[in-house]
């Protein structure tokens, strides 16, 4: 029981304490046709490299899948 809890709150820690500290979360603005500021979330920076989203929110949903019975 101590493995598998320490795989299933060590992995996600481990994947938001990697991304918080390499600079990759910020405020991020989503604007209509009109260059009008719509809404401003906590998400990923533009500058963020596509790897880094696909990893930590595509490759979650992925593990969770693969291992819910």
């Amino acid at each position: 029981f101590l493995k598998l809890s320490s795989v299933g709150w060590g992995l996600p820690a481990l994947i938001v304490f990697g991304t918080g500290t390499a600079d990759s979360y910020g405020r991020y603005t989503i604007r209509d046709k009109s260059n009008v500021t719509t809404l401003e979330l906590c998400w990923f920076q533009e500058k963020t490299d596509v790897s880094v989203l696909y990893v930590t929110v595509h490759g979650y949903f992925l593990v969770t899948s693969l291992f819910s019975a």
